[in-house]
């Protein structure tokens, strides 16, 4: 953006031919700004010591009003390199925003942490993908939310009435599943028949001889 350039002196292309360029750089050569002429004026800086590069021009296709036709223009060699590994950062913006968690606090470190939950959120579920191709970021954010909801148990939060509810998260955590009896019958989550025992943190139905231990096993 134009206003975080630091007020550099570089020169107005607004009149220029489509395709200008200016170049500026540091006398220590550690910081590159370039200006590129398009639809609009283009700035990019760069920390990028090589000057082949950096001073180097390419070309791209545009479409002319004026031919009515596509044209080749000139093109920073900096903006095609920027352009090719654009792609990840905008989508991994648009990823995080989506359903971003939202902290009201007046603290100024706040949002560092909201960036690094919502960031790590993003991350898990492009990974969790090779597995699963089809599974949606919201129903991701979801199991998270019932997932930390449901665990521990002191924490309190929902707790899913059937036993399809349960998410395998939570149910082969092996974490806080414990044996409590129940004033009516169940329906056994693992056998069907009914049972005066349920699994606390699950708030399932289950026999504790045999269902229990192979209810939580995956």
């Amino acid at each position: 953006m134009s206003k975080r350039i630091d007020k550099a002196p570089l020169k107005d292309l607004k009149k220029e031919k489509r395709g200008s360029s200016y170049v500026l750089q540091e006398k220590e050569g550690s910081i590159t700004l370039v200006r590129w002429h398009d639809n609009n004026q283009v700035n990019i800086a760069t920390n990028l010591i090589n000057n082949n590069i950096c001073l180097s021009k390419g070309s791209c296709k545009r479409w002319s009003r004026k031919d009515k036709s596509t044209v080749s223009i000139e093109q920073p060699s900096l903006v095609s390199i920027y352009n090719q590994g654009m792609g990840g950062v905008d989508l991994f913006d648009k990823m995080r925003g989506l359903y971003r968690i939202r902290i009201r606090s007046k603290k100024w470190y706040w949002p560092y942490v909201r960036f690094c939950f919502n960031g790590a959120v993003v991350n898990m579920w492009m990974l969790y993908r090779f597995a699963h191709p089809k599974f949606g970021l919201l129903e991701f954010v979801r199991r998270i939310v019932l997932a930390l909801l449901s665990s521990p148990p002191h924490l309190g939060g929902p707790k899913p009435k059937c036993t399809r509810a349960v998410l395998p998260e939570i149910r082969y955590d092996g974490v806080d599943h414990l044996v409590d009896s129940n004033s009516t019958q169940r329906k056994c989550g693992f056998c069907g028949k009914c049972a005066k025992f349920v699994c606390v943190k699950c708030n399932v139905g289950l026999h504790p001889a045999h269902c229990f231990r192979a209810y939580h096993t995956p």
